[in-house]
Parts: C-alpha cells; structure tokens; sequence
C-alpha cells in the first residue's frame, strides 16, 4: 500500500485517489421508543434505504435487497419494523 501524501489522501493505480467521507443519515424511533423505518411519509422524513413497489403497495428495504417491510400493530398499520440486518440498527 502506498505512503498517504500531505493532504492525507492515497494514491492509487492510474493517479485516482481514495477521499473517504462521512454521509449524515438519520434513523427513527416510535413513540415507544423501538427502532422505525420512518417518521413522517407526508414530509418524505424517511430512511434512505425505505423503497416502495407495486405502484406504493409494497414497502421494502433497498439495503436488504428488496425484502419486505413489515408493520407494528393488529393491524399492520403501524411503524415499519427495520430488518435485522439494517446497518443503522444491528451495529452497536
């Protein structure tokens, strides 16, 4: 691996270089304090991951390949539960 130069950035093949960055991303929580998918749809305060298809039908996490949301309540219709591996969630 080669030397970082002044400005802390390494070279790479073909004069690119590698300029690591922090991206902000915001992860929810219901009213009862458990992890959520979402805090408002209305306002589009939703995570970066949450996906919807079959025209709205469905909702599906695009970090997890698509899979299915599921829903708190009787009913279903309460906050989207994350998956297990969500990386905002499963990380300590």
């Amino acid at each position: 691996m080669k030397e970082p130069d002044s400005s802390g950035n390494v070279r790479l093949e073909r004069q690119v270089r590698r300029e690591p960055f922090e991206l902000p991303v915001t992860r929810y929580r219901d009213d009862d304090g458990l992890p959520a998918c979402a805090a408002n749809f209305a306002t589009a305060d939703v995570c970066v991951f949450w996906r919807s298809k079959s025209f709205g039908q469905r909702e599906v996490c695009w970090w997890e390949g698509g899979a299915l949301l599921h829903r708190r309540g009787e009913k279903g219709n309460g906050t989207l539960i994350p998956q297990d591996n969500c990386p905002l969630w499963c990380m300590k």
